[in-house]
């Protein structure tokens, strides 16, 4: 299992200091990615960085751009892969987030990892796809209505973010790309430098959607969805495995987990420490049955168990007070949690890059 964690990109704690500091002391502890997430809207209310009380020279409503900021952590590090986690192609120029898609990879050597998803699934007016899940996402809802509206995201967003999937490939491939779609049109267009990853870096999808679950296996490598209990993501992976067979093509080779997480010395401390930010976010057990929050010893207890579901790489969302403290994490977490899965490499998570 290899593990990536979120840099604060957004809120109080987000800034240059705090991006840099976070990114280097990852990459310095042996963590597979850095991972930043994506709103061009964005209006503070939804804390996805820090915390409530959360100490930091940002505002909550910062949000620094997904692919700006690993362009600059990417000259700040050497090693750690850069992913978005995840990255609303709606929202998106196909053409233009294909050519920063490419220039990240051509000049980080490689090191992109494309998360990508559709946005908030009951947003009104976008042909959202609906995933089941106990997710209190409020006021999030209100932002993601905003972006739609922002953007002029068309009915069927999914579909849109299928044809965006495929024109990225072609311009990411093609000396001279063409695609003719019900949303994406283009004809004989340049684009180069190509990724220095063939074909493009690798694409997980986010979503537990059967939509989202299709799209994995028709244009992506791997799957990425938010929260899901231990069991429902067993279910997933038999699903994508399912049709993966149905369509004659090969299984995700990344099977991640973007989670929530608060890793303390007791589980009482990571409780205190993320309940005030994240308890209205998850009703009843699922603040303990949907994230990681606990003891290091409780953490890989919970790890285990979404291995055994299926899980090779698991993005952490950190909840935490000031920066210094969430390196303080990391630096647990890399000493007390990772070598409890330290060299284990067989089936899909050996053909991760």
């Amino acid at each position: 299992m290899r593990f990536a964690v979120r840099v604060p990109t957004s809120n109080r704690v987000s800034g240059r200091e705090a991006l840099v500091d976070v990114a280097q002391a990852a990459e310095a502890l042996g963590y597979y990615a850095i991972s930043a997430h994506d709103h061009l809207v964005f209006n503070g209310w939804w804390v996805a960085c820090g915390a409530r009380d959360a100490v930091g020279t940002g505002d909550d409503r910062d949000m620094y751009e997904a692919l700006t900021t690993l362009s600059f952590l990417a000259g700040k590090t050497e090693r750690v892969r850069l992913m978005t986690a995840i990255l609303l192609l709606p929202t998106r120029e196909v053409v233009l987030a294909a050519k920063q898609v490419a220039t990240l990879d051509a000049l980080s050597g490689g090191r992109v990892v494309l998360g990508v998803g559709v946005g908030a699934g009951s947003a009104r007016g976008s042909g959202a796809e609906h995933d089941a899940n106990d997710m209190q996402l409020g006021a999030h809802q209100v932002n993601a209505q905003k972006e739609v509206e922002t953007f002029k995201v068309p009915a069927g967003r999914g579909r849109l973010a299928n044809e965006q999937l495929q024109a990225m490939r072609a311009i990411w491939t093609a000396d001279q790309a063409t695609f003719a779609g019900e949303f994406v049109q283009f004809r004989a267009i340049e684009c180069f430098p190509k990724p220095a990853q063939p074909g493009g870096p690798p694409i997980l999808v986010g979503g537990r959607s059967a939509a989202a679950l299709r799209r994995v296996v028709d244009h992506g490598d791997g799957w990425l969805p938010a929260s899901p209990s231990p069991a429902q993501y067993a279910e997933g992976v038999a699903v994508l495995r399912r049709l993966a067979a149905a369509r004659g093509r090969p299984a995700p080779a990344y099977y991640g987990l973007n989670v929530f997480a608060t890793v303390a010395a007791t589980d009482a401390a990571a409780e205190a420490m993320f309940a005030p930010t994240m308890g209205q976010v998850f009703a009843g057990e699922g603040l303990r049955e949907r994230n990681l929050v606990g003891s290091p010893a409780t953490v890989v207890q919970r790890l285990q168990a979404y291995q055994a579901a299926g899980v090779n790489l698991v993005e952490m969302k950190p909840i935490y007070p000031s920066v210094s403290a969430l390196i303080g994490m990391l630096e647990l977490v890399a000493r007390e949690v990772m070598p409890a899965f330290a060299g284990e490499s067989s089936g899909e998570a050996g053909a991760m890059a």
